[in-house]
């Protein structure tokens, strides 16, 4: 009787490690899976996440981990799919409708993706994230004051998540209240939890005054936003075109590659394949950076556009370059300062320069 207690609970304390280990395993995984996104690893954490999806552990969160790596793919129906199965373990999660949401905005579909995030506002009327994103697609379409109002609404249910104010600095600023964003780009930066996005915010406080023309104060504002994070690449690629653009012609074009090889040598981030494609782009290899632009995951923003633009300029694909023009000039509009670099496609496409861009130049009193 007495070996059979002991063979019983030698049998339990057997079972009490190996779920410890099976749990370990776990948590090893889903941390290594997560951060490969580091890394824009995305065909491994397609790999990976299938491997534990049929293995039918912590489906949830692996559905989610292999959805936004199709979205960096731009395989956006494959992603859909995922967020479909998500919702159905968990209906009333909200990240899988906002993630579905952000797939439709990349396929171009604006109207189901506003629909999408009505759903889970059925559960959650009050959660704060919904409103952020919804503030995030009329930005997008430049609807400036439904942006204004959702986002106004995320900051009522939660007046100190930075991101909300900086997403209102930058929608004030669409909206040319200047000193309304810089008040709220303050904001955000004295919140006692800011220390993550302070660097970010710096940046984003730049750009208001790059839109009133004081590149002084923009440039000091993203030599901060350095100062506080010097190994992320979106902040090195942004004041690198900024100061390009102030004077395009200021560095020879091996510093300007230079320049570009540091940048993208750091650590990967939404910013890495602008820059490689610009890297491209200087080295006159003009179809490869056209190429890398093509894995770009939507939504189609404006620093996208402006690279093709240079691209399809230098290709002489000039129906291409005429139809992109247009859309950037009215679909994905940037500051003014940045139309100053394109004054360098003037001797790889001088007649298209001459009848298509001498006139956005002028009209925007950079020439």
């Amino acid at each position: 009787m007495q070996d059979t207690y002991f063979s019983l609970m030698n049998l339990v304390i057997y079972a009490c490690y190996g779920f410890l280990i099976a749990c370990t395993l776990q948590i090893i995984v889903v941390f290594f899976v997560h951060s490969l996104r580091r890394f824009q690893a995305f065909k491994l954490i397609i790999t990976l996440s299938s491997i534990m999806i049929t293995l039918h552990i912590n489906r949830l969160f692996f559905y989610g981990e292999r959805a936004f790596a199709y979205n960096q793919l731009c395989q956006y129906q494959k992603a859909l799919a995922d967020l479909d199965k998500a919702i159905a373990l968990k209906p009333k999660a909200v990240w899988p409708y906002r993630d579905k949401s952000m797939n439709y905005v990349a396929m171009g579909n604006i109207q189901q993706g506003l629909s999408t995030l009505e759903l889970p506002l059925q559960f959650h009327p009050n959660e704060p994230e919904i409103y952020y994103f919804r503030s995030f697609i009329y930005r997008y379409i430049q609807d400036y004051q439904t942006a204004l109002f959702n986002i106004e609404k995320a900051l009522s249910i939660n007046p100190r998540n930075p991101t909300y104010y900086g997403a209102k600095g930058y929608i004030l600023t669409q909206l040319k209240e200047y000193q309304a964003a810089l008040a709220a780009y303050d904001q955000a930066i004295a919140l006692p939890n800011t220390r993550k996005n302070v660097a970010l915010l710096y940046h984003d406080r730049g750009l208001p005054y790059i839109a009133m023309g004081d590149m002084a104060n923009a440039i000091t504002n993203f030599e901060i936003a350095i100062k506080l994070s010097p190994r992320r690449c979106c902040l090195q690629w942004w004041l690198f075109w900024l100061l390009l653009c102030v004077d395009p012609f200021k560095s020879s074009q091996e510093d300007y590659i230079r320049q570009l090889q540091n940048i993208i040598k750091l650590p990967t981030d939404f910013q890495t394949r602008i820059s490689t494609s610009a890297l491209y782009w200087f080295r006159g290899q003009y179809q490869q950076a056209l190429q890398i632009l093509s894995t770009v995951p939507g939504p189609r923003l404006g620093e996208a556009d402006y690279r093709q633009l240079m691209c399809y300029v230098a290709l002489h694909r000039d129906a291409e370059a005429l139809e992109t023009l247009l859309h950037l000039r009215t679909q994905t509009p940037l500051p003014p300062i940045f139309y100053n670099g394109l004054r360098l496609l003037e001797p790889l496409n001088p007649a298209f320069y001459q009848q298509h861009l001498v006139p956005v130049l002028q009209e925007l009193q950079l020439l």
